[in-house]
């Protein structure tokens, strides 16, 4: 008979965040009242705690498990399990600034509490996962919010007002505008690619021929620079999705389908210029994909809000080849700490 788990998710409401955080209402409601910086602002942390809360309940919940624990260990006559309990309820605190690297287990940790303490960290791992694409897309709503909150504070001459809103807008800024990394990606189909009329090679981490599960050497992405695509499938699901990480993996920047630009022919292909890309319209079209696609996608080993802001792009033409550049600009990169 399988153990129920210590923390079950079905009681902690994960799908409920999901339904309820109502990131189109949070846009709407900002539209409503224009003129209140202090209100926008206490809407984006009002919805982040709203996210946050399966995490904080675990928190108490894991809190509440420990308690009993010490007084079934301290019944028993158990110090040292009974100190070691009581160690943990006190460096755990709320559990807000929890680091599992700060609670070690060894063979001298009490099995009670072991298995506790695993249960929990798995059981937060699953929640993160969960709850990370909602800040990532929050934050990017909360952005092009201040960004239209700024422009009618200008347009109503509230300079002072508008100089406020740019500054929390631009709190949000990686500051740097460079990263040292490698592209991650995933297409269904053959694909080249250059950094500044550069080959990028790159290793192929799938085991289905129809995929190439890819990631290129370590570049240094700085902005002004120009991602070259060649891509070719015959497949009726074709697509691309990549992102960026860098090595410390503090910083990404996650390939949203609007930063492609598509190229006429080879011809510009690898030798266009930033400047070039930025006077270019056409943009591909969302990207269809197939569950493995997907499932492939989700396991790289990357931060959710890395992943969950890439956006896949459509290879527009089938089987003749398909001509595309990003190029890297400062507002594409993400701080990936904590993640």
């Amino acid at each position: 008979m399988m153990k129920r788990p210590l923390f079950p998710l079905s009681a902690l409401g994960v799908a409920v965040v999901v339904s309820v955080f109502g990131l189109p209402a949070f846009a709407e409601q900002t539209e409503g009242d224009p003129l209140s910086l202090e209100k926008l602002k206490a809407k984006y942390e009002g919805a982040r705690d709203l996210a946050n809360e399966p995490i904080k309940d675990l928190n108490r919940k894991y809190t509440e498990a420990l308690r009993k624990l010490l007084e079934s260990e301290a019944a028993s006559g158990e110090l040292d399990r009974s100190l070691q309990v009581k160690s943990e309820l006190e460096a755990f605190g709320n559990g807000e600034e929890f680091d599992e690297t700060l609670f070690p287990m060894d063979d001298s940790t009490a099995p009670a509490l072991a298995r506790l303490r695993s249960a929990y960290v798995t059981q937060r791992s699953l929640l993160e996962k969960e709850v990370a694409p909602q800040f990532a897309a929050l934050q990017s709503k909360y952005i092009e919010a201040l960004e239209q909150l700024e422009r009618e504070h200008t347009r109503l001459q509230n300079f002072d007002a508008a100089v406020k809103i740019r500054e929390e807008r631009e709190s949000f800024k990686v500051d740097h505008d460079s990263l040292e990394g490698r592209i991650h990606f995933i297409v269904k189909g053959e694909i080249q690619m250059e950094l500044n009329g550069e080959r990028l090679s790159f290793r192929d981490e799938s085991n289905d021929p129809q995929y190439i599960s890819g990631v290129s050497r370590v570049n240094t992405f700085t902005v002004g620079d120009v991602i070259s695509i060649k891509m070719s499938s015959g497949a009726s699901f074709r697509s691309l999705i990549m992102a960026i990480q860098s090595e410390d993996g503090k910083t990404g920047i996650p390939v949203a389908r609007n930063y492609y630009r598509i190229l006429d022919s080879e011809s510009s292909h690898g030798e266009i210029e930033a400047d070039e890309v930025a006077t270019l319209k056409a943009e591909p079209g969302p990207g269809p994909t197939d569950r493995d696609m997907a499932t492939i996608w989700n396991g790289k080993s990357l931060p959710e809000a890395l992943k969950s802001a890439s956006q896949w792009a459509k290879l527009e033409k089938q089987v003749d080849w398909n001509y595309y550049a990003v190029a890297i600009t400062s507002d594409m990169f993400l701080p990936l700490e904590g993640e």
